[in-house]
């Protein structure tokens, strides 16, 4: 399935991508992902701008993309000798798209307040994901290719930095479900209340300070 930019339409909307396409094939394309992360781009309109973020998100930097002998395409993360056919941040981004769909059927109180702790204490479930994932990690350490990064337990070293890819993902996580589930220029600060979006330049609140 051939990636199309980012243009904030719904699918049926999509523009073509560069030298020209068929619409109306990526907009079906584009619907059947997003039916596999859970979001129906017609009943939930307004989170469609999840499919097409998820459709465009990069391949974590621990991760590389292969063609098998069938012309099948999957992911391979070298450090864990792990392979899959999906890609890394489809979970990811399913795993945001549940949780605001819990919100929304009222499995979960509605109030501003409530929904910022419900984030807040996602972040923190994930951030003890990340603790224990990064657990045995080591460096940076020098090298005459660059600085890498060690982990004694696996017996394997990465160039890339196992935190900025967790980092990054806080980041994505807390964008998302602020977006979708408090008041616009609004975000979940540190100690889990809402804040309101500081003027540009001013410093902001992320993810990865939870």
């Amino acid at each position: 399935m051939n990636k199309v930019p980012d243009t904030g339409a719904c699918c049926d909307d999509i523009a073509c991508d560069k030298g020209g396409c068929d619409t109306a094939e990526e907009a079906a394309d584009l619907r059947e992902y997003g039916q596999g992360l859970g979001v129906d781009v017609e009943d939930d309109a307004d989170i469609s701008w999840i499919v097409q973020e998820a459709f465009n998100a990069p391949l974590p930097a621990s991760w590389s993309e292969h063609i098998d002998d069938e012309g099948r395409l999957y992911f391979f993360r070298e450090a864990s000798g792990e392979s899959s056919w999906e890609h890394p941040m489809d979970a990811v981004y399913r795993e945001l798209v549940d949780i605001v769909k819990e919100v929304r059927r009222g499995d979960v109180r509605s109030d501003e307040s409530d929904r910022a702790r419900l984030v807040h204490g996602h972040l923190r479930q994930v951030h003890q994901r990340a603790l224990d994932a990064l657990e045995g990690w080591s460096g940076p350490y020098s090298s005459s290719e660059g600085e890498y990064y060690y982990n004694a337990a696996l017996k394997v070293s990465v160039w890339e930095s196992p935190l900025a890819e967790w980092s990054h993902e806080l980041v994505l996580r807390h964008s998302v479900l602020c977006r979708c589930l408090l008041p616009d220029r609004t975000v979940v600060g540190a100690d889990g209340t809402v804040e309101r979006i500081p003027p540009a330049g001013a410093p902001q609140v992320s993810g990865a300070e939870v």
